[in-house]
């Protein structure tokens, strides 16, 4: 009971799921045909577990070519499996002894039917068996390949038993006689089914991670592709800022810089108190203008560019006065590169120092005046700059009171506090000393400018005068 119909009962189970998941993945994957040719062996030998006994002598003849069928399909898929070709008049001539067996049976006796098994079936039987074995070892020893190492071993047991059932059919074992072969074949081929099963499990897993990886680098690719967009896209706008600010410092200089200058030359000509007013005037704005553009140029936070003009400029100025400039550098390269450095920045740092050499000029009857730059290191790691400015003249007393506005009088300090409103706009701090020996304005820079302020204090600083 246990040999010849529980567990072949369970075996034809097991074999006709696995069979059902083969068939399945070959109609999904049709391009793999090793899948088909399994699936079709363990489709018969499930059919031929579930044919009664004694039955129709063409069934019959069935059961007898059922075997020798399936170790013919078994040895398609190997073929298949390791990627071997074969001929097709070879691939249908494993057939023929299935065939002769069928057609034994729909045209002669059971006795001719079984003659006839007994020749061509366990002959042909083995002689599959054993080309597959041969295959299998093939692609495993040669082409180092696992999956064809385990069915080929898998295969040893089924030429055990079939040797065993051949000795036992020639009467040369003792016992009953039991053939075990049948439900050895059957294991073996739920054993292939299960590993190929596992195969493209694998196979759909790597497919998984695969997808996954692929995934994640579309996802850094695409995050990096959009910062390349942002960077251009920035580089773009740099690049239009840059044009447009060439263009309006082009236009300022040529446009309004010229009339300026005419009008400077036109007072020059004229006598008397309105025309100097006018050429004073006019100076003050050619002035202001020069300020303007030289702030607007690209410096990429290199302060040092925007101080040299304003030395060029101071110079003249002082010379008028009789005034002697010492220009000091205490450090290499004499300030640091400020990345956060913005033309509004510079705008009001250099009207800052502006405002410190006209009080040194108007007020402090000085005949010498140092400007020294250094880079100075508060904070570990972080370079700030300092501006002084320093005169020789009479100072004044920072005490004083301040006296009511009024048109005649305008509020004493005035300057002192824009200039402070300045550094303060820029995040730096102001310090001023004076006495008997001069005045000192010391400006020192933040290694980091702030960020934009609003446009009624950018605007109220800009339009601040002394």
């Amino acid at each position: 009971m246990l040999l010849f119909q529980t567990i072949p009962l369970i075996l034809a189970a097991w074999q006709g799921t696995v069979g059902a998941i083969l068939g399945f993945i070959w109609l999904s994957r049709r391009h793999e045909h090793a899948y088909g040719w399994l699936a079709a062996a363990m489709a018969v030998g499930v059919i031929q577990q579930f044919i009664p006994f004694p039955t129709h002598q063409i069934l019959h003849g069935f059961l007898g070519a059922s075997v020798p069928l399936e170790s013919a399909l078994v040895l398609h898929f190997a073929a298949r499996f390791t990627g071997l070709k074969v001929s097709s008049r070879l691939g249908w001539f494993v057939f023929l002894p299935s065939l002769i067996i069928l057609a034994a049976s729909a045209i002669g006796d059971p006795e001719v039917v079984r003659t006839t098994y007994m020749l061509l079936g366990p002959a042909s039987i083995g002689v599959f068996v054993v080309l597959t074995a041969v295959i299998l070892g093939w692609s495993a020893l040669f082409r180092s390949e696992r999956s064809s190492f385990f069915l080929g071993s898998t295969l040893t047991a089924v030429l055990v038993f079939w040797v065993h059932d051949a000795l036992t059919v020639l009467d040369a074992l003792p016992g009953e006689r039991i053939f075990l072969g049948r439900l050895s074949y059957s294991v073996v081929l739920i054993a292939i089914g299960i590993g190929l099963t596992l195969r493209v499990v694998r196979a759909l897993n790597q497919a998984d991670d695969f997808a996954g990886r692929l995934f994640r680098q579309v996802r850094d690719a695409e995050e990096k592709l959009r910062a390349s967009f942002a960077r251009e896209e920035e580089r773009s706008r740099k690049e239009a800022l840059a044009a447009e600010r060439t263009r309006l410092m082009r236009d300022l200089h040529d446009g309004l810089g010229g009339q300026l200058v005419s009008i400077v030359a036109l007072a020059e000509q004229q006598h008397g108190g309105s025309a100097t007013v006018i050429g004073d005037a006019a100076r003050a704005a050619l002035k202001d203008l020069r300020l303007v553009i030289d702030a607007m140029e690209e410096i990429d936070g290199d302060l040092m560019l925007v101080l040299g003009s304003w030395r060029e400029r101071i110079s003249a100025q002082l010379r008028a006065h009789s005034i002697q400039l010492e220009w000091q550098v205490l450090t290499p390269g004499g300030l640091p590169i400020f990345p956060g450095l913005r033309p509004w920045h510079v705008i009001q740092v250099i009207r800052l120092l502006d405002e410190a050499v006209t009080n040194a000029v108007k007020h402090s009857g000085a005949k010498k005046l140092r400007v020294i730059i250094e880079t100075i290191h508060d904070v570990p790691e972080e370079a700030s700059g300092r501006i002084s400015v320093e005169d020789d003249g009479s100072g004044f007393d920072l005490c004083i009171p301040r006296v009511a506005a009024s048109p005649a009088h305008p509020r004493t300090g005035r300057g002192l506090l824009n200039m402070k409103r300045r550094a303060e706009l820029c995040g730096a701090l102001l310090t001023i000393s004076s006495g008997q020996q001069g005045t000192r304005v010391s400006l020192i820079l933040p290694s980091h400018f702030g960020t934009t302020p609003s446009a009624d204090d950018r605007d109220g600083a800009a339009g601040e005068r002394h």
